[in-house]
């Protein structure tokens, strides 16, 4: 059937007309499709070149940041660990409170390697690896703050079972996935355990003078 026909052209001459538009067509389709292959043939050869070069380039800035990073890092971490406590004791010699929020506030990534001053809160064995990163007394309350690494569980299982072994009275003050606050009190004072984190643990343990009625305490409470 003539080509034409489909689209009811009758007139001869528009015949004419029409079937030059179809050659125009094609033949403008088909340089199209020419330079389509030619531009993708010049694009691959581009690359082909050029491509390797820049990514050893990326690769080379990406592994100099990686090896920088991993140079100084120790070096920030082991400044922070060194300098962070004693600022702490610092603050808190100054303002009990505030040293307080501030070590909330800090990250608590850091573990140093030896105790800052101070003494211990309750007579309970620390966690394993354990640290002294905090101390404040202020009107007859001291408090302590301990840093380490461990299972968030395996660290509140043993204080929370070291607390048990003196007979005080217990109850929860708060729960929640990776925190916990407890509270003993003895005869003579009222202690409170809080223990949050997770691979790297805090505790902090704070004993106040006992005021006021306690609730009555455990049998074979030891006196503290």
């Amino acid at each position: 059937m003539e080509p034409w026909k489909l689209f009811g052209v009758k007139n001869p001459g528009n015949r004419r007309k029409f079937r030059n538009i179809l050659l125009a067509g094609a033949a403008a389709g088909l340089l199209f499709l020419i330079l389509a292959g030619w531009a993708a043939l010049s694009l691959f050869g581009w690359l082909k070149s050029n491509a390797p070069p820049a990514l050893e380039a990326l690769r080379g800035q990406a592994e100099a940041g990686v090896q920088k990073a991993a140079t100084t890092a120790p070096e920030m971490r082991a400044l922070a660990e060194a300098e962070i406590p004693a600022l702490m004791q610092k603050i808190s010699a100054l303002a009990p409170v505030a040293g307080r929020t501030l070590e909330n506030w800090l990250p608590s990534g850091a573990v140093p390697g030896v105790d800052v001053a101070g003494e211990e809160p309750a007579d309970i064995p620390r966690y394993e690896g354990f640290i002294r990163v905090h101390y404040a007394a202020e009107n007859g309350e001291r408090a302590a703050t301990y840093r380490g690494r461990g299972d968030f569980r395996a660290v509140a299982a043993h204080y929370t079972a070291r607390f048990a072994e003196k007979g005080w009275s217990h109850r929860v003050l708060s729960a929640e996935a990776g925190k916990e606050k407890h509270e003993y009190l003895a005869k003579t004072a009222r202690y409170e355990l809080d223990i949050s984190g997770g691979g790297v643990v805090t505790v902090i343990i704070r004993r106040t003078p006992a005021t006021g009625v306690a609730r009555p305490p455990a049998a074979k409470e030891k006196n503290q």
